[in-house]
């Protein structure tokens, strides 16, 4: 949706900046939902076809993989999500400062993960 809106303010914009009336109002067309619900399980939904399981995760892949910039990117992303898998390990990390008052076994709890 951000993006179709963001086309649409960009052309008015355009127009108004060229003296043009913009006349045409937002309209959003659902492209369709994608999401993940669990390790290699995700849902499709495009128009009339439905798509849950293994299938739909690797679809999610696909896309989101597909519409990020660049080639680099791509294989980044791609090495560190197929990284995550293999490992079963979560790629996500909490920074702490080092001022924050946390009790030492706490702290030494957080340091093994």
């Amino acid at each position: 949706m951000a993006v179709q809106q963001g086309r649409y303010v960009a052309s008015v914009i355009a127009n108004r900046v060229a003296g043009k009336a913009h006349t045409r109002r937002f309209r959003y067309r659902s492209r369709g939902t994608l999401a993940t619900v669990g390790r290699a399980y995700g849902v499709v939904t495009v128009g009339k076809m439905r798509l849950t399981g293994f299938f739909a995760w690797v679809a999610w892949l696909f896309f989101h993989i597909f519409f990020l910039i660049g080639y680099r990117n791509r294989f980044i992303v791609m090495f560190q999500w197929a990284l995550a898998y293999f490992s079963f390990k979560r790629t996500a990390r909490v920074i702490l400062m080092e001022n924050l008052s946390v009790s030492p076994t706490h702290r030494e709890k957080l340091s093994k993960t």
